[in-house]
């Protein structure tokens, strides 16, 4: 879709195949921005977009190690979404809705996921694979999704994520590779036998692939690819209903970005700052110059230690009267 059609990945609690150990925490706070200018009808075919879209937001993330190989997380995050030029005649004419490029702000979507680590490398495999089972909402922005300042497809969705991944020591620090595959599954606005180009929207197919490489403990850097790809729905060439709450939702789509990310590790225990650069490199029936940027900090939090549980020492027990002997007896025996 135009309006957030982006896969943004930030060091966030939680990425890659790893998972937190039982009572483990991590809590991720982060800010987003992107803006784009330009919409790719298809490979090579680009145009200068007559408004451009700025956004930012406020995300939480809160990582729970619920079991061994097993932890949970929950995310959510307040969004705004502005034109860049509302006083534009593009904003206000022909069969355009009177608040299609009205600032938008709300609660955006929420999500909820549970990963299971079903191989280790501690445990001699070559690698770490986790999957997880997932569902996510825009429920809070559906009735603003028609506008092109929509904060996303505002629909409930179910996914199923496939994560592999590798970590190992280089040197005095480390690297780490991974990558994931998504598929989610939209619960539709419109069903597949009342429209001609099947259930709207489509399922969408996500992917991601990153590296970080630490050369030294406190910092890291390393590449990332980010993209998306909308299994059905119709060219933005052939929309003429802008009036449609589902305008965008019916666009089939794809946006491949890349970029890089840095953090900056404490030694102590303390937070580790994040910081993410992306730029669209391949888009079809959607923008073509999104510049994303994310920042973020991060903290750790160890498992609360169990109590100590101390066996409790017997009172020493007194001798029997048996065995008591009087120091006067002792000499009377020797007599």
């Amino acid at each position: 879709m135009i309006g957030t059609a982006l896969l943004t990945a930030p060091a966030q609690a939680g990425s890659g195949p790893w998972t937190l150990n039982a009572g483990e925490q991590n809590l991720y706070i982060g800010a987003d921005f992107y803006r784009f200018d330009r919409i790719a009808r298809g490979p090579g075919d680009t145009e200068d977009f007559p408004v451009g879209v700025s956004a930012g937001s406020l995300t939480g993330v809160w990582t729970l190690g619920m079991a061994t190989n097993v932890e949970a997380e929950f995310r959510g995050s307040f969004e705004g979404v502005r034109a860049t030029r509302p006083g534009s005649d593009f904003c206000s004419e022909g069969d355009i809705p009177k608040d299609w490029c009205k600032p938008t702000s709300n609660v955006g979507d929420l999500a909820a996921t549970v990963k299971w680590r079903i191989l280790d490398e501690l445990y001699f495999s070559p690698v770490s694979i986790s999957i997880s089972a997932a569902v996510r909402s825009g429920e809070t922005y559906a009735n603003t999704r028609r506008r092109l300042t929509t904060l996303g497809d505002g629909t409930t969705d179910a996914g199923a994520i496939l994560s592999i991944g590798r970590t190992a020591t280089l040197g005095r620090g480390w690297y780490q590779v991974s990558g994931a595959v998504a598929y989610w599954y939209r619960f539709p606005n419109i069903r597949a036998s009342l429209s001609e180009t099947g259930k709207v929207p489509a399922d969408d197919l996500e992917f991601e692939l990153e590296a970080l490489v630490s050369p030294h403990p406190t910092f890291g850097f390393g590449p990332v690819v980010a993209g998306y790809q909308r299994l059905g729905g119709i060219d933005l060439a052939d929309t003429t209903d802008f009036l449609d709450d589902d305008v965008w939702n019916r666009l089939r789509g794809r946006q491949i970005k890349v970029g890089a990310k840095v953090g900056i590790f404490s030694s102590d225990g303390g937070p580790t700052v994040s910081l993410a650069v992306l730029r669209t490199v391949h888009a079809v029936n959607n923008p073509a110059d999104t510049l994303a940027i994310s920042v973020g900090v991060g903290w750790f939090l160890p498992a609360k230690p169990s109590p100590a549980v101390t066996a409790p020492v017997p009172d020493p027990q007194p001798m029997t009267p048996e065995l008591e002997q009087h120091p006067d007896d002792q000499h009377d025996e020797a007599q």
